[in-house]
C-alpha cells in the first residue's frame, strides 16, 4: 500500500515514507439529488452523485536519510512534505492524492485540498501529524451545471408546447 500525493502539474510528488498500519477510512458522503420545477410546475430530480470526500491520515514521518528497521517507502525530507501541505491550507489549491492497495490499483485518485493539518517534532526526529483532507469541489462547476439545468428545463417545455 503506498499513498501519493502531488501537485497538479507533478512537478512535486511525495511519496509518504512511512503508511499508517491502516488505511485511512473515506467518507463518500451520502448520494445527493438536485430539483428543480419546470414552468409547468412539474418537479424533476436529478442525481448529482455524491457529496464531498474527505480522509485523514495520522502517521510519522522520519528524518531524512535515517532507517531504523521498519520500512521506508520514500526517502524524503519531512518538513518539505509538512511544507506543501501547510501550503495547499494557505492557499486551497487542489493537491493531487492517490492511494493504492498491494497489487498497485488504485484505493482514490482525487484532487484534494487540506482541511486541517497538526504536527509536532518526536525526541527522535521523527515528525508526529495528523492531517485532514476534503475532495476538491470545483467551485466553477455551478456555472457549468447551472445552465444546464435551466437550458434542459426549457427544452423540457418547449417540447410540451409541441406535444412531444
Amino acid at each position: 500500500m503506498d499513498i501519493y500525493f502531488s501537485d497538479q502539474k507533478r512537478t512535486e510528488i511525495y511519496q509518504l515514507p512511512v503508511v499508517p498500519e491502516d488505511m485511512p477510512e473515506l467518507d463518500t458522503g451520502n448520494a445527493t439529488t438536485d430539483t428543480f420545477t419546470g414552468n409547468d410546475g412539474t418537479t424533476y430530480i436529478i442525481p448529482q452523485g455524491t457529496d464531498i470526500g474527505s480522509f485523514s491520515i495520522e502517521c510519522f514521518l522520519p528524518p531524512q536519510g535515517v532507517h531504523r528497521g521498519y520500512i521506508i517507502k520514500s526517502d524524503i525530507n519531512p518538513m518539505e512534505l509538512i511544507n506543501f501541505w501547510n501550503n495547499n491550507k494557505k492557499t486551497k489549491t487542489p493537491i493531487k492524492c492517490i492511494q493504492t492497495r498491494q497489487d498497485n490499483s488504485e484505493i482514490i485518485n482525487w484532487f484534494v485540498i487540506v482541511d486541517s493539518l497538526n504536527w509536532y517534532y518526536r525526541n527522535n526526529g521523527d515528525i508526529k501529524y495528523k492531517v485532514s483532507f476534503k475532495q476538491y469541489n470545483n467551485p466553477a462547476d455551478y456555472f457549468v451545471i447551472t445552465p444546464a439545468k435551466t437550458a434542459l428545463v426549457n427544452a423540457i417545455d418547449a417540447l410540451k408546447k409541441v406535444n412531444i
